[in-house]
């Protein structure tokens, strides 16, 4: 494996479809690509996001079986607030 870590990369792309993930050409399976805004939305105008990327790097990465043990992995990965 040439990563060690595993990232999550949000772009707005303008010829994939929204949602669509894919792996990192440069980089492979350890560093995906998420699109959160794809072809058909409005060019030239501003857009506001807000994720929830705890539960994005879950849904990406895999659920490792209970909150503790996905709060153990992904901490590194997100500022995700347990309190």
């Amino acid at each position: 494996m040439l990563w060690k870590t595993k990232s999550l990369n949000y772009v707005w792309s303008s010829n994939q479809d929204k949602g669509l993930i894919w792996d990192n050409p440069f980089a492979g399976s350890s560093i995906k690509i998420m699109s959160i805004r794809g072809k058909g939305f409005e060019k030239g105008k501003w857009y506001q996001e807000k994720r929830n990327v705890y539960q994005d790097l879950i849904d990406v990465f895999g659920d490792k079986g209970s909150q503790e043990a996905n709060q153990k992995t992904y901490r590194y990965y997100s500022h995700y607030d347990r309190h």
